[in-house]
């Protein structure tokens, strides 16, 4: 009894898990995407909060819950291909909350005069950063 009950966790696991997948890898737009994003980095700053995990940053944590037995090593186009490999083509990446990026803010109206303050004013934000797990990813042919 006590076998079918853990088979039963398992494939109830193994089953979440690719919905989970399934949610990340359906997401047709940039905007899908960030508000996706948005939501699981909740979840990771929850598991944070509770002690549930020991990493520090959001982007750690998301990896975290990336990961499993397939997707292990997690690393941007550049990184695998520096490292002699290539993305499998049709594949899709998942995604994190890239480095900080600088914006100057403008106006809707371009006719409308900009202040000095406006015009000098930058401001952060993250975008969104695509990585590739070992199991996306083949030798390069040499």
């Amino acid at each position: 009894m006590l076998q079918i009950k853990e088979k039963q966790s398992s494939n109830t696991t193994a089953s979440t898990k690719e919905q989970f997948y399934s949610m990340i890898f359906d997401c047709s737009g940039i905007q899908e995407k960030r508000e996706l994003l948005k939501e699981l980095s909740e979840v990771a700053k929850v598991r944070m909060e509770m002690g549930a995990t020991q990493e520090t940053k959001v982007n750690d944590v998301l990896i975290e819950m990336f990961s499993n037995d397939t997707h292990q090593n997690f690393n941007t186009f550049q990184g695998w291909k520096k490292q002699g490999f290539k993305v499998k083509k049709g594949e899709k990446g998942f995604f994190i909350w890239s480095n900080p990026l600088k914006a100057n803010k403008t106006t809707e109206n371009k006719k409308e005069e900009i202040s000095k303050d406006e015009k000098d004013s930058t401001f952060k934000f993250f975008g969104l950063a695509h990585i590739f797990s070992n199991a996306q990813v083949e030798p390069l042919n040499n």
